[in-house]
């Protein structure tokens, strides 16, 4: 229905329902505009039973939705035709060869230039998160169980889950090296008090591995290429520089500027060290933070994974 819709263009409202996904539901609960079906009690039969709906009508409230009751069935999405819902928001959005009815990675996720088609060329610099975007940590739980044998590997992984928490809260203040080394002996304070181990700062460090994701390098590459500016902006301390020399990027962390992303300074900072509006800057991230920073920041913003995206340009 999409490919074969007049000039290629369908209803924004629609992209967002090809992906939603039907589930069986004990009773007859209209989902959209809270309007319950005629005949709520009449068909319910039970927990075993659910509802498939008819295509939502034109007409809510004058017209009576029909339902039939079906036992073991998965029910189909609610949709209909297009146009014919006149209260629905007339944004439209092109759908090119390249793109998939289910691959909207590369569509513009927020308020700077919504409803049109991300192109390259429409942007002077890319900036990336570096956790989950770029980087991974490489089998962390098995790495500090072998520092303290002693405790059961699910032991373990909760007290990291806790230290991961507490940096995560606090790795903006690892502004300096005299700050850093106090922010490394709280997490591993937080990591013995969870575990009831003595393990040191040094250690703990140590033992953490950062390793790119995979196709992240070559995706990296494929976008200085296209000859974009590139920068890293991350929740981090001031080390991360080391851990994406390989890169030779501009790297703002929250440590620079003090606040840690959803606040918009980190990105707002790499585009003045870029020498570009945010408006001209796109933002590629792996979370809520990321898509909040870049809407506060005036900046386009896309989801990791980046080989994914930078693929579709490519």
């Amino acid at each position: 229905m999409l490919t074969a819709a007049e000039r290629r263009k369908v209803d924004q409202t629609l992209v967002w329902i090809l992906d939603q996904r039907a589930e069986a539901v004990d009773g007859v609960h209209a989902a959209r505009e809270a309007f319950q079906l005629l005949g709520h009690t009449f068909v319910e039969l039970g927990r075993s039973a659910r509802v498939e709906p008819a295509s939502v009508s034109r007409d809510l409230r004058g017209e009576l939705p029909a339902g039939r009751p079906c036992l073991g069935e998965r029910a189909p999405p609610v949709d209909e035709l297009l146009r014919e819902r006149p209260d629905l928001l007339e944004q439209r959005v092109r759908l090119l060869d390249r793109e998939g009815l289910f691959g909207h990675e590369a569509m513009i996720e927020n308020d700077v230039t919504a409803g049109q088609r991300l192109e390259l060329a429409d942007f002077d610099a890319v900036t990336l998160d570096a956790y989950g975007t770029l980087l991974e940590l490489d089998d962390p739980v098995g790495a500090l169980n072998g520092l303290v044998p002693e405790f059961d590997r699910a032991e373990v992984e909760q007290a990291f889950r806790e230290e991961a928490a507490y940096y995560k809260a606090h790795a903006h203040e690892g502004r300096d090296q005299s700050a850093l080394a106090k922010l490394r002996a709280d997490c591993a304070d937080v990591f013995n008090a969870a575990l009831g181990s003595q393990v040191s700062p040094e250690e703990f460090t140590h033992a953490l591995r950062f390793v790119f994701l995979p196709g992240a390098l070559e995706a990296v590459a494929a976008l200085r290429r296209q000859g974009l500016e590139l920068a890293v902006v991350s929740n981090w301390d001031i080390e991360l520089r080391t851990h994406l020399a390989p890169l030779d990027v501009l790297v703002v962390t929250s440590a620079d500027v003090g606040v840690p992303k959803p606040d918009p300074a980190p990105l707002r900072r790499a585009a003045e060290q870029l020498g570009v509006e945010p408006s001209r800057m796109l933002h590629v991230g792996d979370g809520a933070a990321d898509r909040q920073s870049a809407a506060a920041a005036g900046t386009a913003f896309v989801s990791a994974p980046i080989e994914k995206a930078v693929a579709r340009w490519s």
